[in-house]
């Protein structure tokens, strides 16, 4: 199989031990891209939550839900999000105007880096390669 620009890119990107690491650990214990994605999100960013609660929600969420649509990678990173920057006060405008605009960001580079935030690009990554890729970007928009 021949390498695709987006897999060249990937494997020049600066790699984050630990985060590779989180990924790895998370991916063996549970069997979804969201799950694995928010967990070692909550981890690396000490974010704490009813993580139990979160992590049986996002059973149903790995390619939205098995449609092949949006990756369950993107959507784990965009919980973690919101509970890192979306306001304790839903009156909170400014707030919720600096989550929104963390998502979007983190989103469009998804989309830039693939082509889409769909999960299904079957043989573009193994499924730790594209959650580590994915959660890169959102770690940098966090940042």
């Amino acid at each position: 199989r021949q390498s695709t620009d987006v897999e060249s890119r990937y494997r020049t990107m600066q790699r984050d031990p630990e985060l590779d690491a989180l990924v790895m650990k998370y991916g063996k214990q549970y069997p979804n891209c969201a799950q694995t994605s928010f967990l070692a999100a909550l981890e690396r960013n000490r974010i704490e939550c009813d993580a139990p609660s979160f992590v049986r929600a996002l059973t149903a969420f790995p390619g939205i839900g098995g449609t092949g649509e949006t990756c369950g990678a993107v959507s784990g990173s965009l919980l973690a999000m919101g509970l890192a920057l979306g306001p304790t006060d839903h009156t909170d405008q400014a707030q919720s105007g600096k989550c929104h605009t963390a998502s979007h960001q983190f989103c469009e580079a998804v989309k830039k880096e693939f082509g889409s935030t769909l999960h299904e690009r079957p043989g573009l990554f193994t499924q730790e390669n594209l959650i580590t890729c994915i959660f890169k970007m959102a770690k940098e928009i966090l940042a």
